[in-house]
């Protein structure tokens, strides 16, 4: 007996001048994505970001499974920092400290400046307020 399909449907309508319209377009645009379809481009990202704690709150896989499932997904995940670092022009090594609150100094700093954190590498209080601009976005 062959697997049941799952249909899965979505839709959705943004202002066309939004961060999220953007972003959808991004996603769309197969110039940006000739070997993949928007489709496979959306699932990439969702499977890195939700498939392991979707299994584990499925209680239908083993250990080995949930394993895999999490290497996958932080590797994704990992790329994805990775080309975002590139995106930027920042850091890969500072970004990680920054994140988890360590200090990373490159041979070119002073170190006696040891005590300052290195925020000037990328202002994280605007990602606070993007994430309220697209929440904002989303809810309407």
């Amino acid at each position: 007996m062959a697997d049941e399909l799952f249909d899965f449907k979505w839709r959705y309508k943004s202002s066309s001048n939004s961060a999220l319209a953007a972003l959808l377009r991004y996603v769309q645009n197969r110039d940006l994505h000739p070997t993949r379809t928007k489709t496979e481009t959306i699932l990439n990202a969702l499977t890195a970001y939700y498939m392991l704690p979707a299994l584990k709150s499925s209680g239908s896989c083993g250990k080995e499974t949930l394993e895999l499932a999490a290497m996958d997904s932080l590797r994704g995940l990992m790329e994805q920092f990775r080309y975002l670092c590139a995106l930027q022009g920042v850091d890969v090594r500072q970004m990680v400290a920054l994140f988890l609150g360590e200090t990373i100094y490159s041979p070119q700093q002073d170190l006696a400046k040891e005590d300052e954190p290195l925020t000037e590498t990328w202002d994280l209080s605007g990602m606070m307020v993007e994430r309220e601009i697209y929440d904002e976005a989303a809810n309407s």
